[in-house]
């Protein structure tokens, strides 16, 4: 998963418009590393969060051999991945073994492409505290079901990809290293630290170019524009 650093925020962005992020790189030689070694054996891969990503990841990209012997490959609430990647031939090849599980509010595992199907579980909490696998409702040896994500997730899912699909990809990177300079410059090392020193970030704020304060707000403007108010079946469930 993702750690608490600011750099490894920053990696889980840049997936928006970079393909393979070092992690990726990482996860898939580690995977072929640890395979070489094992004759014969099965292997199950899995994550949470941005460690499902990877498990996915890393599962598409290992040689035809290694791939033949993966039984299951688990996302838990992690990302997607781009239009390009899951119509390659190697993530095709193994997306009927790709198991995406998904709390029914589910921000973080909405975000980009998801080819394969997804289970939906039951959490015990709300909002963005669902990521927190946790929280995961558990009846005997299985997760509590649902049949469907919430009206404010599908939402989100619809706002970020329009929202992404207006932007190129010279763009994104743009918005995300200028976002990175104003949290980095307070010296800020991990969210802990930036927690801590908001005033550091509003003065960060004021060092920032014209362009990229404008490149930024109209970020924050799509977003606004697109703001809707939850359907009445989603405002009956949070009063519940």
């Amino acid at each position: 998963g993702t750690d608490d650093t600011l750099i490894g925020w920053k990696e889980n962005f840049t997936m928006s418009f970079m393909r393979p992020v070092p992690a990726q790189t990482a996860a898939a030689e580690y995977f072929e590393s640890v395979a070489d070694r094992i004759s014969g054996g099965l292997f199950y891969l899995g994550g949470h969060s941005k460690g499902g990503n990877l498990a996915v990841y890393a599962a598409a990209r290992c040689n035809p051999e290694i791939k033949s012997r993966i039984v299951t490959a688990y996302n838990l609430d992690g990302p997607g991945f781009n239009k390009e990647f899951i119509t390659s031939r190697e993530y095709l090849a193994v997306r009927e073994r790709v198991r995406t599980l998904i709390p029914q509010s589910s921000i973080v595992g909405m975000l980009l492409e998801h080819e394969e199907n997804y289970e939906v579980v039951q959490s015990n909490t709300t909002g963005l505290l669902q990521h927190n696998g946790f929280s995961w409702e558990v009846m005997g040896g299985r997760f509590v079901h649902n049949e469907e994500v919430t009206a404010h997730s599908k939402h989100v899912d619809v706002t970020l990809k329009k929202w992404l699909s207006e932007i190129d990809v010279e763009e994104r990177k743009r918005i995300i290293d200028a976002l990175y300079e104003i949290f980095s410059s307070t010296n800020a090392k991990t969210l802990t630290d930036l927690n801590a020193d908001k005033l550091g970030v509003i003065k960060a704020w004021g060092t920032l170019d014209d362009e990229s304060k404008k490149v930024i707000k109209r970020i924050v403007g799509l977003i606004i524009k697109r703001k809707i108010k939850p359907d009445k079946s989603e405002e009956i469930e949070n009063n519940a």
